[in-house]
């Protein structure tokens, strides 16, 4: 992909073909074709991909005074996107932030729950399940239920109902998924317990987007079927 110097050789990209070399990172620049290119007779620019070193924290480090507005700036749309996440995981109702919420540390775990989500498996969101949902939804049903958990067999009964959510929680990783109106209301209702952190903000809202997006999805098909 590139010669081992200090120049790296630009190539075609090619899906599923082009890698980058070992240590370093494949930077892809990419191009679509539009209906309006079409429409106006022009073709898009190839797309091309190179392999290069990543960036040296010595070098970083180096010119960290220089790069300091740039980061500050930078951090104050990740706040933008802390507080957006907050607002939309807590069901649109927020009164007020505190500073600890959208301070550099959940600037920091942002950046961190937006890596990880970024992947947003069917693995990534039963983890996500476990360690925000798991605990309080298993005391919700054990309620519901009228269960004291004191058998093998309420909790049983119990696990057999979480994972029955955990399992429409996981399903939202697909891109083509779709579930029924009551099943999101279900889900929605067990967001209601969720406790809520900056990392766990953040992918609730992701979460409810899906829904909101599937309960759209319906809506204009059924009045499309009206």
């Amino acid at each position: 992909m590139s010669n081992i110097s200090n120049r790296h050789n630009v190539h075609p990209f090619v899906s599923g073909t082009s890698a980058p070399l070992t240590g370093q990172r494949l930077v892809k620049i990419g191009y679509k074709q539009t209906a309006v290119m079409t429409a106006a007779g022009k073709v898009a620019p190839a797309s091309i991909c190179v392999s290069v070193p990543p960036l040296q924290m010595s070098d970083i480090q180096q010119n960290l005074e220089a790069l300091l507005p740039h980061i500050s700036a930078y951090l104050e749309t990740v706040q933008d996107g802390v507080i957006r996440s907050i607002y939309e995981g807590r069901m649109h109702k927020l009164d007020s932030v505190s500073d600890d919420e959208i301070g550099i540390v959940a600037c920091l775990a942002h950046l961190t729950a937006t890596e990880s989500g970024s992947r947003w498996s069917k693995e990534y969101l039963e983890a996500w399940f476990d360690r925000v949902l798991g605990d309080n939804l298993t005391v919700v049903i054990a309620e519901k239920l009228g269960f004291e958990l004191d058998t093998p067999e309420q909790e049983e009964t119990v696990n057999r109902h979480l994972n029955g959510y955990r399992g429409l929680f996981s399903g939202l990783a697909g891109n083509k998924v779709s579930y029924q109106p009551a099943q999101i209301a279900g889900l929605r209702r067990a967001l209601d317990v969720c406790s809520l952190d900056s990392e766990s903000d953040m992918i609730t809202g992701k979460v409810i987007g899906k829904l909101d997006e599937m309960e759209k999805a319906q809506k204009m098909l059924n009045d499309m079927l009206l």
